[in-house]
């Protein structure tokens, strides 16, 4: 995604951009993470299901708290 974002330059988000990260949510062995978006890539989320949540620039302060309490 970072990418092609560098490559069409149409300012959508960067690597400072906040998102979430879900994976297998519901099982035993779920993990839900937040940060950059550029932290994603040294992140291994393990087997599917995936989800990636990219944020909005400015954030409800819910919103930030959950950020905040999943982040790496």
């Amino acid at each position: 995604m970072l990418e092609v974002e560098k490559a069409k330059q149409e300012g959508a988000y960067d690597g400072d951009t906040k998102c979430f990260g879900l994976a297998r949510v519901g099982y035993s062995n779920q993990k839900i993470l937040s940060g950059p978006m550029s932290k994603f890539l040294e992140v291994d989320m393990g087997p599917p299901l995936h989800s990636f949540v990219i944020c909005a620039p400015k954030l409800h302060h819910i919103e930030e708290e959950m950020f905040d309490h999943f982040k790496k």
